[in-house]
């Protein structure tokens, strides 16, 4: 699958963009950007594929490189996180939707794209 400059695509592109500077600047999320840095001290960007919020935890995709994904878990009643780690190819084959592929794709092009 390959980017094609579509409507979609880009409404994707700008949901990310806000939701990366939310986390980064906006300290909209800082229990997951603490413990996105705890797995990956060096991170400079993340995106965020998908988000659930549930009742004992919010679980999110996150990609954190042009390669890798994060399933984080993180817990509400404590400090206390899960995580797994997904290349993105594993990723793909977890997760088939259409529209999971494109946010996947704008995020990996978004990452390569200067501060």
């Amino acid at each position: 699958m390959r980017l094609i400059g579509s409507m979609s695509e880009q409404q994707i592109r700008e949901e990310m963009l806000q939701g990366k500077d939310g986390i980064f600047l906006g300290g909209e999320a800082p229990r997951l950007l603490d413990a996105l840095r705890e797995i990956y001290p060096g991170l400079g960007k993340a995106f965020v594929l998908h988000y659930i919020p549930e009742q004992d935890a919010d679980i999110y995709d996150v990609l954190v490189d042009k390669d890798t994904v994060v399933n984080i878990e993180i817990y509400k009643h404590d400090l206390g996180y899960e995580f797994k780690i997904f290349d993105v190819n594993g990723y793909l084959l977890k997760h088939k939707s259409r529209i999971k592929n494109i946010k996947l794709m704008v995020a990996i092009d978004l990452m390569g794209v200067a501060d």
